[in-house]
This record gives structure tokens, sequence and C-alpha cells, in this order.
């Protein structure tokens, strides 16, 4: 009796662990499936004034110069392109799937609070510059949208975004990371 309990147990675990680990939801690292489309989103604390935070971004180049908008709490504009940072993720080039090599770029809203700001990055594309040529016809790859990655019917991240979306969500996540200079004081 007491090895149908442990067993009876132990399969009860088990089937725990087996649904939790691959249920999945509506978010990815910082990528949220929301009102039909995939959008980026993620909250960043700050000692910065308000100001220095507009400016820090006004002056990152980031932004398309001639798209960036300030208006009251807000920041918004057309992202540069953002390249991947490879070393920072932990990832060789090699190993990520073509639509992630190139870089990310989006509309991007910064909505500025006392210590806090939070960047949502919405209309977001992996960029392509893939041209092929084979016997004089050349095929061009296009930009894809991040919807792409988000499986609407199953309602889920595909397998190779699962896999592979940690170099995209870094790389952007780093972008938009505010780097406070601080002074380093040692006595001597």
């Amino acid at each position: 009796m007491r090895y149908l309990n442990i067993k009876l147990i132990f399969f009860k675990f088990i089937f725990l662990i087996s649904f939790l680990s691959f249920g999945q939801s509506n978010k990815f690292s910082n990528f949220v499936y929301e009102d039909g489309s995939v959008i980026w989103q993620k909250v960043y604390e700050t000692e910065l004034h308000r100001d220095d935070v507009v400016k820090y971004f006004e002056d990152s180049g980031i932004f398309i110069s001639n798209s960036l908008r300030v208006k009251d709490n807000t920041v918004s504009g057309e992202t540069a392109i953002i390249t991947p940072n490879y070393d920072g993720a932990g990832v060789k080039p090699g190993s990520v799937p073509i639509m992630f090599r190139e870089g990310y770029k989006g509309f991007v809203l910064i909505e500025l609070k006392d210590t806090r700001y939070r960047v949502t990055m919405s209309r977001g594309v992996f960029v392509s510059n893939l041209s092929i040529s084979i016997f004089n016809v050349t095929a061009e790859s296009t930009d894809t949208n991040f919807d792409f990655v988000y499986n609407m019917r199953k309602e889920e991240w595909k397998n190779f975004f699962v896999k592979n979306g940690r170099i995209v969500n870094y790389s952007i996540e780093k972008s938009f990371e505010i780097i406070e200079n601080k002074s380093n004081t040692q006595d001597w």
C-alpha cells in the first residue's frame, strides 16, 4: 500500500512538471502577443531625471533622426536598425536563423515615470538584406514582421523562435538600457 502511494505521488509530480514546462503563454522573454500582434516591451529603472532620459535617447542614435517625437512624458519614433549582439547574448552567429542575423527595427514608444521608463516596440520587423543569384536570376529577401514568430492558430510561439529568440531579445533590451556614467572614485 505504501509503495502504491509513493508511486501515485511520483506520477502526479511528473505530470505537474511536464504540464508546467510545456505550457506556453502569450509572453516570451520581453515579447508579448497582444491584440493580434507581437510587441516587445520592458520596464527599466533609472536614477536620471526625465529630461536627462529624453536627452539620452535623442543623442543615442537609436532613432531615425527625423522620426523622433518628444511629447509630455513620452519619446517615440522609428528606430534605426538594431544590430544583433551575439557576444553579449552568448550566441554564435552561425547558429542563428538567417532572419535574425541582419537586425531589427520598429516603432518605439518610451513612456517616462519618476524612476522608470517603459519601452514598447510595435510594428517590429526582422531586417533582411539577403540576395541570392542563381543562373542570372536574383532573389532578394524581404523584411519579416515580428508577428511571424507567433502561431496564432495554436496560440504559441514557434519553436525556432523559442530556441533562438534570446539573441533578438537581448539585442533590443541592451539597445534601450541607459548606461549611467558613474564616477569611480578611489581614495589613494
